[in-house]
């Protein structure tokens, strides 16, 4: 038996490009610099006085073409 679940309150947003990690880390509260293909880190974006404005799960992801 297969179910489809809607998942409508969450996003997906895609960061590439040479300065992608070192923008990131200066804007989260999770070290990007320890993703990888095999892992996930969960996290937090928030203001400069430290209010949480929302929350996340980073994955890298790797593309290779032919």
């Amino acid at each position: 038996m297969s179910m489809t679940v809607s998942l409508t309150q969450y996003s997906v947003i895609k960061l590439s490009g040479v300065d992608a990690t070192s923008f990131l880390q200066g804007q989260v509260s999770c070290d990007v610099t320890k993703l990888t293909d095999a892992n996930w880190l969960a996290g937090s974006h928030c203001n400069a006085k430290g209010k949480m404005w929302s929350t996340f799960i980073a994955k890298k992801l790797t593309m290779h073409f032919i």
